[in-house]
């Protein structure tokens, strides 16, 4: 999930404005990510919803 615009999962939180945990627990699988947290997260990385939804 991570891009190349951040250098991981504590910047990427910061953009997002969410916990470093819980980036930490999309990209394990522990948790699936909301609509509203697709979009929050496609914002702070700069892309569009449906690329987070390719990976």
């Amino acid at each position: 999930m991570q891009s190349d615009l951040f250098c991981g999962q504590e910047e990427l939180s910061f953009q997002a404005k969410v916990d470093r945990s819980y980036i930490s627990q999309l990209e394990t699988g522990v948790y699936s990510a909301s609509v509203t947290m697709l979009a929050k997260l496609a914002k702070a990385l700069g892309v569009e919803v449906s690329e987070l939804m390719k990976r």
